[in-house]
């Protein structure tokens, strides 16, 4: 991670690629509460002006190969087609003057625009037929200025919140051209998100809690004090923009072989154990705010930890040039997807507290927190008389904390042993 100066960076920097990648791993598929889903995710990386937000900006030109090869695709197809164009149109004059019909075998067809990158002020129109062009192999929308998107989903060619909303589970989206009628249907579309901005951008995005963008969308907050950089030229550092070029050509190595080689992800019986656990566990404790808000957060943050962990698999897949169909997830790389979407589940609570809900009302989430602090206090299993000490410790009544450890009982946050309690974790 040598694009970035500091650790935050950094983070912010590993995101981005996740999110990146997860639209460059065609016919990767993994099966999730009995739905076929592909990587693909939604990140954002939130900050404010001059936090570091500019890194993803690496992330992004790692799809650039890809998007290239693509494009000259096309390209070299609208030259056969503007060829073919003009011998119809001999044709036709032909038939005229012979009065006969024109041999319909030669009319040609144009070929759709072929790209894997698309700009985020794409109207609705345009990117449904993107969708449907690209099929199985989805798009990506890359934009460092979350305004850009929310002014495309805000005007009347756009208007395609819905939509986003629906793509992120590949649920069938289409349209009506209203010019020749034909109608534009995509029954699996694929979509990766990439972007970073401002709070007030993301305000305008997404305006409210209740929003389902919200809790669809991996955050990443960069600190509003960051880290001063030096912009003292260093020799003997990496050239940036090759290195990236560099693993560009790789990624687009990864994507053809992968495009050849389809995948079926699948996980060990203890790793689905760990992860309904974890996230069982997980939910429990932000039932205790009473926002639905935030149980959406942590169900989609379920979803998401599957996806990066089927991702990490593929590249594990194409690093050893493996051409098996299927693909059990390693427990390295299931730690490693369940590390970091912990962490931008943490993200993802925070950025949620800071919107207001649809009554104009911010709620911080004081009972999660404490909750969380008083557990991350004790061991694996604890007394009950442990469990009245740490609550204490954070200022609690005594009273409180026993209803507290009722709470956390009936949540399933705690399970009683004979003698102990035991904490409803990994």
């Amino acid at each position: 991670m040598t694009a970035a100066a500091t650790h935050r960076q950094r983070d912010a920097l590993l995101l981005g690629m996740l999110g990146i990648l997860s639209g460059c791993e065609p016919g990767v598929r993994v099966r999730y509460a009995n739905q076929e889903v592909s990587p693909h995710l939604y990140v954002a990386v939130l900050g404010p002006a001059a936090a570091g937000k500019g890194v993803l900006a690496y992330a992004a030109s790692l799809a650039q190969p890809i998007h290239e090869e693509l494009v000259e695709q096309w390209r070299k197809a609208m030259k056969e087609f503007s060829t073919k164009r003009v011998a119809w149109e001999l044709e036709q004059r032909r038939a005229l003057r012979e009065k006969r019909m024109p041999d319909m075998e030669l009319k040609p067809e144009e070929p759709a625009r072929q790209a894997l990158l698309v700009p985020p002020n794409t109207s609705k129109s345009q990117l449904i037929a993107d969708l449907e062009t690209a099929d199985d192999r989805g798009l990506i929308c890359y934009t460092s200025e979350m305004d850009a998107f929310t002014a495309a989903v805000a005007t009347d060619y756009g208007k395609h919140a819905p939509e986003l909303r629906m793509i992120y589970h590949h649920e069938p989206v289409g349209l009506n051209y209203k010019g020749d009628g034909r109608m534009v249907y995509v029954p699996h579309p694929r979509l990766a998100i990439c972007m970073s901005g401002t709070l007030q951008q993301l305000v305008n995005f997404v305006p409210y809690r209740e929003d389902g963008m919200l809790s669809r969308i991996c955050f990443y907050l960069l600190p509003s004090n960051p880290e001063w950089v030096s912009a003292e030229p260093d020799e003997a550092a990496f050239d940036l923009k090759k290195l990236f070029q560099q693993l560009g050509r790789e990624v687009a190595d990864l994507f053809h072989f992968l495009e050849k080689n389809p995948t079926r992800v699948t996980f060990t019986k203890e790793q689905w154990r760990i992860h309904d656990r974890l996230f069982r566990s997980l939910l429990g404790r932000v039932l205790l705010e009473d926002e639905e808000n935030t149980q959406s957060i942590v169900n989609r943050h379920g979803l998401m930890m599957i996806r990066i962990a089927t991702l990490l698999t593929a590249i594990r897949k194409y690093e050893q040039r493996s051409v098996a169909k299927q693909c059990i997830c390693t427990d390295v790389d299931f730690q490693t997807a369940l590390s970091l979407v912990q962490t931008m589940l943490v993200h993802s609570l925070r950025v949620s507290t800071m919107l207001e809900n649809q009554r104009g009302k911010r709620k911080p989430m004081r009972v999660f927190r404490q909750m969380q602090e008083v557990l991350d206090k004790l061991p694996q299993e604890f007394t009950h008389k442990q469990f009245i000490e740490a609550a204490v410790q954070e200022g609690r009544s005594v009273s409180t904390a026993k209803r507290s450890l009722d709470k956390a009982i009936e949540l399933q946050l705690v399970e009683k042993t004979d003698r102990n309690y035991r904490k409803m974790s990994q």
